[in-house]
């Protein structure tokens, strides 16, 4: 890929996430590609630039991995999704209207689904249409770039989430916005994300393993997550720490050495609960009541 587009908020030196300044601090090397990383004085995130244009978004979303028909998660990550959905019915118990933005081939929605939600899902244009579990064929929207959040209905949902989406996003800020507006009066968005002020952001600097992802854009701290709560009427309800251990996170084969555990399903259990207590993964889940 040959990017050459700068989003024109990183032109103007304000931060995607926040308007705050923004100030460089590091380059990476991102699959090949060099890309500046610049931190927001307001907020803390990371902010990457260039961006890349919406053909190159898809055509990496045409070709990516976790949305091929290859792969089938393991045990213990059907566990770790039925886990998600347990936070989410700590708040929001009426099995309502459910929506995923960012679903893939629809994992999440279909164990929601047999729990008794209304489960449907937005997805960007890519692989996860062609390998969409076949149950969830009339339940997932399929929009060409991030613009279609538009056409979310508003106030429709009782809940509204999205994991590992946000970071993907030219326009975080707007996207935000126009998911807390779907929900109803009460209702409960729920972000999942790469955590920039984490023990292994902190740690690893440059070299953090979700640095190095170049589809990666803006990543988040939790300061930055609760500002935008704050700005669309949200009020956080809980959080939670989730993901790689802190001492994992600056190298991609340690890494997926260690989602192997996820094959044994009283290993993956052991591990979530020992990273969230401990506060040593690298993402953060907020869950915000609108209103």
């Amino acid at each position: 890929m040959n990017g050459t587009w700068t989003h024109p908020v990183i032109s103007t030196g304000l931060c995607p996430a926040c308007a705050g300044k923004i100030r460089p601090c590091f380059e990476v090397d991102c699959a090949g590609r060099r890309m500046a990383v610049s931190r927001c004085d307001a907020c803390d995130s990371y902010v990457k630039d260039p961006f890349f244009d919406p053909a190159e978004l898809a055509e990496i979303y045409r070709h990516y991995a976790i949305h091929e028909s290859h792969y089938t998660p393991a045990r213990g990550e059907i566990d770790s999704l039925i886990a998600k959905i347990r936070r989410i019915e700590r708040h929001a118990p009426g099995r309502g209207e459910l929506l995923e933005i960012g679903c893939g081939r629809g994992f999440l929605l279909a164990e929601a689904a047999k729990r008794g939600w209304r489960a449907g899902g937005l997805e960007i244009e890519g692989s996860a249409r062609q390998h969409l579990l076949p149950e969830l064929a009339r339940s997932v929207a399929f929009i060409p770039s991030e613009e279609g959040f538009g056409t979310i209905d508003p106030g429709r949902y009782d809940v509204i989430c999205s994991y590992q989406v946000l970071e993907h996003l030219r326009t975080p800020a707007a996207a935000f916005a126009r998911w807390t507006a779907g929900l109803r009066p009460g209702g409960l968005l729920v972000v999942d994300t790469p955590n920039a002020g984490s023990l292994g952001a902190r740690i690893h600097r440059a070299a953090w393993i979700q640095q190095a992802r170049p589809e990666h854009f803006v990543l988040f701290t939790v300061r930055a997550l609760r500002r935008l709560c704050r700005m669309n009427g949200l009020r956080i309800l809980h959080a939670h720490y989730g993901g790689a251990p802190a001492l994992c996170s600056g190298s991609a084969s340690v890494a997926t050495s260690v989602r192997k555990v996820f094959r044994f399903r009283s290993l993956a259990g052991a591990a979530r609960s020992l990273v969230h207590r401990l506060g040593l993964g690298d993402n953060i889940e907020i869950l915000a009541r609108k209103g």
